[in-house]
């Protein structure tokens, strides 16, 4: 078997219960694709301590999507998953929703820690949005880990729901822009907790095409609403 998709979310499986699932699954070794949809599933630190175990057994994973939304993951979770990214060596595509799982700055900092970390990552869409605390200061530390995405051409990013400024988005943009050489498409949602603004309203597009080297033809564009502070 080389792909794998499995639909489990609502369902009351627990960290335990999911922990029996993955002893079998940690036995496909030729497993190149991985679809997993956990969300609301309590899978609470220990099922994402099983997830990252379980990722690094399975060598050969090459595409890997992954809903954990709303599964309470918090810090130790978060360092349990991390650790089973950093040994995915051939993963080129990842799709990863965290979204609602209280991480914190220090849990998403491993997050983003371990992604930089795998050279062979090509398309990234990452979504942290709402409850993870995500803040300025949290982007001044994940900034600088940027410069490992050198390889990475395609990234999707989702904030929206955490308490990222102005002042933030402009770090991150500026130091994906100059860190990540390869990128063709960039897209960030980051859109404030506070915000109340109607949907029609809720994001603007800003091109950041211009911060390339006029020989380049990635596009980036940066999806973003003004925060309470800059209205």
């Amino acid at each position: 078997m080389v792909e794998l998709t499995m639909a489990l979310a609502g369902n009351v499986i627990g960290g335990e219960g999911l922990l029996e699932l993955f002893e079998g699954i940690g036995n496909l070794k030729q497993l190149r694709t991985l679809r997993l949809e956990l969300s609301e599933t309590k899978a609470g630190h220990d099922g994402a301590r099983g997830i990252g175990t379980l990722l690094s057994q399975l060598e050969a994973l090459e595409d890997v999507e992954l809903n954990l939304w709303r599964n309470f993951v918090g810090y130790h979770g978060a360092l349990g998953l991390a650790e089973g990214l950093v040994e995915m060596e051939n993963l080129q595509s990842l799709e990863l929703n965290l979204g609602s799982n209280f991480l914190g700055k220090e849990g998403s900092f491993l997050i983003f820690q371990a992604l930089t970390q795998i050279q062979s990552l090509r398309a990234l869409n990452l979504d942290l949005h709402e409850n993870n605390f995500i803040d300025d200061s949290a982007t001044e530390a994940i900034a600088p880990l940027l410069s490992g995405w050198s390889g990475l051409q395609s990234l999707e990013l989702y904030l929206l729901g955490n308490e990222v400024s102005g002042r933030g988005v402009a770090l991150l943009s500026t130091s994906i822009t100059k860190s990540c050489p390869s990128l063709q498409t960039l897209s960030f949602d980051l859109n404030p907790k506070l915000q109340a603004s109607p949907p029609a309203n809720r994001s603007k597009e800003i091109s950041l095409a211009q911060t390339k080297k006029s020989k380049s033809s990635s596009r980036c564009l940066l999806y973003t609403s003004p925060s309470p502070r800059d209205s």
